[in-house]
């Protein structure tokens, strides 16, 4: 996992809108902020939620079984959460 040294937390659902429009959700993704997290770093999917981003424009993502934080990029997130994705496929490139 990619652990946030320091982070911005959104403060409003407004702020998480504007900031998360960049990379171009789902509406179904966003109105939830629940996200599939299909990476390198885990054999199975699991569950997301957004909840910042890094000076750099990197979201940084909290998992819902641990509470663990992780930078991901988001157009990268937005792949995962394709029903065909698949991250081993991906790295093997």
């Amino acid at each position: 996992m990619i652990i946030p040294e320091t982070f911005t937390e959104f403060q409003s659902e407004g702020e998480y809108n504007k900031f998360i429009s960049i990379f171009d959700f789902s509406k179904k993704n966003i109105a939830s902020n629940r996200f599939a997290y299909k990476g390198y770093y885990s054999d199975k999917d699991l569950a997301c939620s957004i909840v910042g981003h890094t000076a750099s424009q990197t979201l940084v993502i909290k998992f819902q079984d641990t509470e663990q934080l992780h930078c991901i990029n988001g157009f990268y997130l937005k792949d995962m959460q394709k029903t065909d994705f698949n991250a081993k496929e991906i790295n093997n490139i």
